[in-house]
């Protein structure tokens, strides 16, 4: 297909949007994004491309199949399974000239309204590699790519961002400042933090300590202890509480931030939490608890007071494991007694509030007060036997 008729529908398909005589929304498919990322594997991609271009050459003497608003669908398909897989570019079939990347600011546009995020992941794809070909020294060529690797993270495309970004590694134009060395891999580490598999968070940590190891004080796109934070954080995920614990103290010695200070105290104090080493856990988990309590106890936000409780519920397991019992079920009553009114009772974290106190009880032979709040509980139709937390 010419560019002049890829930009001519992209441009009547603004046209539309900004006149108001349709919703934007309609002028590109809005399809659920679970549902798109069925098309980015290998086996889909393959049948599409044969498929798409069969129907293009049945229909080469009329423009039927890019005429109506699937097409956008389809040409965004197409594309990043080009892009992902190394099929012939769909983009290199356009002519490589003005008109074309105006066509494709013209889509971008449009697709602002959409909603549809991995319409504009493809299009800001597309519009970096015409500039490339147009204008490999463009003064916003690096801008246009890193706003490509920024649309593909925040579809949730992590192959696609990785793709783009290991593809310009080696880019002396990219990568001639420590900035823009630091922000590879802080974009690598984010391309393997999306969907928080083991594995993966295991590549993101690596790509953050390398980060930590490229810092130096002419980076200022962020500073090490929000890097010793990301780290500790991901370190945490992947169930690696001892490596969390020296990122975190890092960033409590360090960092000039009460916020930072206050998550990297919880982390910190649910990383000896985690490990049994409760004598440790409640200094850094009072100082979260307190920080935020002074913050959230008097906001109206129930958002808020729900996230308060899960401080007090840390604070109350790290006391109840270095057997300070009276205070810890002090905690778990109020944890209890805010989660009940903001969520009821059947819901999970409050079921597990009820559990620790319940176990608490029993271990400090509290059998009568245990006893009437297993029956409350029972009355209610809610079942403990899930819920098996040390």
């Amino acid at each position: 297909m010419s560019a002049r008729i890829f930009a001519k529908i992209f441009i009547l398909s603004g046209v539309i949007s900004f006149t108001g005589l349709l919703p934007a929304a309609t002028e590109l498919p809005v399809e659920r994004l679970e549902d798109a990322r069925e098309w980015f594997n290998e086996d889909h991609c393959q049948a599409f491309a044969v498929n798409l271009t069969a129907a293009e050459k049945t229909n080469s003497d009329r423009m039927d199949l890019f005429d109506n608003r699937l097409a956008l669908v389809d040409q965004t398909r197409l594309a990043i399974c080009y892009e992902v897989f190394g099929f012939e570019n769909l983009y290199q079939r356009m002519e490589t000239t003005p008109e074309s990347l105006h066509a494709i600011d013209q889509a971008i546009s449009t697709a602002r309204f959409s909603g549809d995020l991995a319409s504009r992941a493809a299009l800001q794809i597309a519009k970096y590699k015409l500039l490339q070909q147009l204008n490999p020294k463009a003064e916003n060529l690096k801008d246009t790519y890193l706003e490509a690797v920024d649309q593909a993270l925040s579809a949730g495309l992590p192959k696609i961002a990785r793709h783009l970004l290991l593809s310009q590694q080696q880019n002396s134009q990219f990568l001639s400042t420590k900035n823009d060395q630091v922000q590879l891999q802080l974009n690598l580490a984010a391309s393997y933090n999306i969907y928080r598999m083991p594995t993966m968070l295991s590549d993101a940590a690596k790509h953050l300590e390398s980060a930590i190891e490229l810092f130096d004080d002419s980076v200022t796109i962020t500073d090490l202890p929000k890097l010793n934070l990301m780290l500790a954080d991901t370190l945490f995920k992947t169930h690696n509480f001892q490596d969390s614990i020296e990122p975190l103290i890092y960033v409590h010695q360090n960092s000039m931030d009460p916020r930072e200070i206050a998550d990297a105290s919880f982390l910190l104090g649910k990383a000896y939490l985690n490990q049994y080493i409760y004598k440790d856990a409640i200094p850094p988990l009072r100082a979260a608890f307190e920080f935020y309590q002074s913050h959230f106890e008097d906001s109206p936000s129930l958002g808020k007071q729900l996230v308060l409780t899960d401080y007090k519920l840390a604070l109350a397991n790290a006391l109840r494991g270095d057997n300070q019992s009276d205070e810890a079920i002090e905690l778990y009553g109020n944890v209890i007694d805010t989660r009940r009114k903001i969520v009821g009772m059947s819901n999970e974290s409050t079921i597990e509030a009820y559990s620790e106190m319940l176990k608490q009880r029993f271990r400090l032979g509290q059998y009568e007060q245990a006893d009437e709040t297993l029956k409350f509980i029972q009355a209610h139709g809610i079942n403990l036997m899930h819920i098996s937390k040390p």
